[in-house]
């Protein structure tokens, strides 16, 4: 007879936990109370923006904002090929130099982008050669000083790294000093404008939201620069590479 009682007192208690349980007296868990967020933790967690690149909105690429205006500087050797004097059979060779660029750019759409720059190269002529390969002494330089307008077109390789392609022309100001050809004093300069055309690869990898730092490669094509004497070189072929700093405004 107790067991009996016993078993009902079981059953009673189970049946009045289930309809407590089904009831609105027990209310569901707050799962933010639970894990010790506030609501206002919740909304700034839901608000918080998504890691960006920086230059060319390296961010907008990965936020789908607008592109931003930004600031390129770069620097680096500067190689001319051989070069050949116009309607002659004479040529200049030239030393390695030097070349400094400054450009301001902002997106077109996308990831394309429009740069508007100015630079400076300069080199010293190593030697001069004939249309037989034989060479002779020559003393001299040359500056370049080209004002460009660029399309630069980015492919983003990963959260941080960037692989541009870039094609430009504009003009640039040539001064040409020379010293001695051939082993004859000359001692005169000329100065001249040409178009210059230019190619280019750049690879860049971002140091913060707004900067990032790279390298360079491109070619140029400068036709034309007027030598003393009347003369004037064929198509001078300018290659350049070297480091760049971005800075995104």
């Amino acid at each position: 007879m107790m067991m009996k009682e016993t078993l009902l007192g079981f059953v009673g208690g189970a049946l009045c936990l289930s309809t407590a349980f089904a009831s609105d007296a027990v209310q569901p868990l707050n799962v933010n109370a639970l894990i010790g967020l506030s609501a206002q933790d919740s909304d700034a967690a839901a608000d918080a923006p998504t890691t960006g690149h920086a230059h060319h909105a390296h961010q907008g690429a990965t936020n789908g904002d607008e592109h931003g205006p930004h600031l390129r500087i770069s620097a680096g050797v500067n190689q001319i090929s051989d070069t050949d004097i116009k309607d002659s059979s004479l040529g200049i060779k030239w030393d390695t130099g030097v070349e400094f660029n400054v450009a301001y750019g902002f997106a077109l759409m996308g990831d394309l982008a429009l740069e508007l720059g100015v630079g400076m190269a300069y080199n010293s002529m190593k030697e001069s050669y004939n249309n037989v390969g034989q060479t002779a002494g020559a003393d001299g330089e040359l500056w370049q000083i080209p004002v460009m307008a660029h399309l630069v077109y980015e492919f983003h390789l990963g959260e941080s790294l960037v692989l541009g392609v870039n094609g430009g022309a504009g003009f640039q100001y040539n001064s040409v000093t020379l010293d001695s050809f051939g082993g004859f004093p000359v001692g005169r300069s000329q100065s001249s404008w040409t178009f210059r055309y230019e190619a280019g690869l750049e690879l860049t990898w971002s140091l913060s939201e707004t900067s990032a730092l790279g390298a360079y490669a491109k070619y140029a094509w400068a036709p034309g620069i007027e030598l003393p004497e009347g003369e004037e070189l064929a198509t001078a072929g300018n290659m350049g590479f070297g480091v760049m700093y971005i800075l995104e405004f």
